[in-house]
């Protein structure tokens, strides 16, 4: 299948800036189909469930952006008990890192977020979504820190996909979705043979407390 990108993804292409599909990676684990992007160097995150059963040191496969290389391993170096987070260690230059620059905290802003979908085991089209934030700030004891967006289409396999402004500024890592919207449960956003409903609503890692949690993880694992 073809890519499939949507508003402010393909204006932030044209205007030369990367968008969210060009940071995405897909990453493989046995039958769990997830996404990473890189935050810092050869860094990279994806969320915790993604890479259930694994440990520091075990390794999965990444499918790289367009904007990327192709595949690669990625190396599990820490697991956060805090939030809903992993890191991996891959190739340098493997992806272009995010901006170091974070989105506002704010209801009403515009995002993009990037994702794959899980039902075809990961060898279809990823998706770029425009959406928009509902509630800044929203913390969920079973994954963390973050925020809730509006995201029609998100599905498993947007799990640890990033997640833009229109300005092509960091917001924060999908890991949840709800597809009944409020009255629903946010369930997370990986996924294996099946992909399930597409979701009204994702949950999001904010930004500032993941780049806080990589360094403290990090800082961790030299000790």
């Amino acid at each position: 299948m073809a890519l499939v990108a949507f508003g402010p993804a393909a204006e932030m292409r044209a205007e030369g800036r990367l968008g969210a599909l060009d940071h995405h990676a897909v990453v493989l684990n046995g039958e769990i189909v997830g996404s990473a992007f890189v935050v810092d160097g050869d860094v990279a995150v994806t969320n915790r469930h993604v890479v259930r059963g694994l440990r520091p040191g075990d390794m999965v496969v990444l499918l790289g952006s367009r904007a990327g290389g192709g595949s690669a391993e990625g190396r599990v170096i820490a697991v956060s008990p805090r939030m809903d987070l992993a890191l991996l260690r891959v190739p340098p230059g493997f992806l272009p890192a995010v901006g170091r620059e974070d989105a506002p905290e704010r209801a009403g802003l515009t995002v993009t977020a990037a994702g794959i979908d899980a039902g075809d085991g990961g060898a279809g089209a990823r998706l770029a979504l425009s959406g928009v934030v509902l509630d800044p700030r929203e913390d969920i004891a079973a994954f963390g820190p973050g925020l809730v967006a509006w995201l029609p289409g998100a599905r498993p396999g947007f799990s640890g996909g990033p997640m833009l402004d229109e300005r092509g500024r960091f917001v924060g890592m999908v890991t949840a979705i709800r597809p009944g919207g409020a009255a629903g449960t946010m369930a997370i956003a990986g996924g294996g043979a099946e992909s399930g409903r597409a979701a009204v609503e994702a949950f999001v890692l904010r930004a500032a407390v993941l780049r806080a949690e990589v360094r403290r993880l990090l800082a961790a694992a030299v000790h």
